[in-house]
């Protein structure tokens, strides 16, 4: 069997591109509701959301359909009807609902205060942002396999990690063929390589986004026995599916630097009950500010 974590070792290390980003120095900051903070001062848990149902469903689709282009276009000279039938086949796995990787995602941003993100979050809500020492985080380890990564939007960067995956996928394929013997082989290779391009095409976004500064942290949940821990909440598309993240520490509090509450008519008053809320927690020490934004 041919399993996600050797291949995207395999990947990392023929292709010279590395999926994970090393934690920045300074703070990313996570916009939120209250209930979202709540979760994430009282409960010292992040909410990851299955990457299917993240806010806007085209956020999946840009990595994808540039991935699947540059594919065709290797192989549009190539006369094979079989080599055809099997990319149709490969495409629609990875685009539909039978691909259901259990692939979590936190999203951050280095910048602490967006106008775009306070509407999202904010209208009769208050919303916050809050700033999370990633590197102290991520030092703590993971009952999980846990990414961090800077989102690319520049398309010459994402043509070459594309073009990356679809040569990593072939060279593996070739030294691996008489691994893949039985049918059931195949669809569990076709999974993996699945997985490998989901999180890897997770890391692309539409270059009109490039004010977001976004980061994501990405978790892939592999043991089925732990399948058990996904929660659901209540959202547009209906049930969403997310993943409540804890680190292995003994210490599995947060490293909260400060916490940004964003405007709104209610400002004032979220940011006294807040003052209060950290000093009764013992988390006096995290810095509270106001965000400047005019928003209407």
């Amino acid at each position: 069997m041919i399993d996600f974590l050797s291949f995207h070792e395999y990947y990392e290390k023929n292709s010279g591109v590395r999926i994970a980003d090393s934690a920045p120095e300074f703070s990313l900051y996570h916009y939120t509701d209250t209930n979202g903070l709540s979760g994430i001062t009282q409960n010292n848990e992040v909410w990851a959301t299955h990457y299917k149902y993240l806010n806007d469903a085209s956020e999946i689709l840009w990595g994808f359909n540039l991935f699947f282009f540059l594919l065709r276009e290797r192989y549009k000279d190539n006369d094979s009807a079989e080599l055809h039938e099997n990319l149709n086949k490969f495409e629609a796995y990875a685009r539909g609902s039978a691909n259901v990787a259990n692939i979590f995602i936190f999203c951050m941003s280095s910048e602490k205060n967006l106008l775009n993100q306070w509407r999202f979050y904010g209208g009769d809500q208050v919303s916050y942002s809050i700033a999370i020492d990633t590197k102290d985080y991520l030092s703590r380890g993971f009952p999980y396999t846990v990414f961090l990564y800077k989102m690319i939007y520049d398309i010459n960067e994402q043509t070459k990690i594309c073009n990356s995956i679809i040569d990593c996928i072939v060279k593996f394929t070739e030294e691996n063929n008489d691994k893949l013997k039985t049918d059931e082989d195949i669809e569990d290779y076709i999974k993996q390589i699945t997985a490998l391009i989901t999180v890897s095409l997770l890391r692309l976004k539409n270059p009109a986004f490039l004010a977001e500064s976004e980061w994501r942290l990405v978790v892939v949940e592999a043991e089925t026995s732990r399948l058990q821990d996904i929660k659901y909440r209540a959202g547009k598309y209906g049930l969403i599916p997310y993943l409540p993240v804890k680190t292995s520490s003994a210490n599995n509090q947060i490293p909260i630097k400060e916490i940004v509450v964003g405007p709104g008519r209610y400002a004032d008053l979220a940011h006294n009950s807040l003052s209060m809320f950290l000093e009764r927690t013992d988390r006096a020490a995290i810095s509270v500010d106001y965000s400047t934004i005019p928003i209407r």
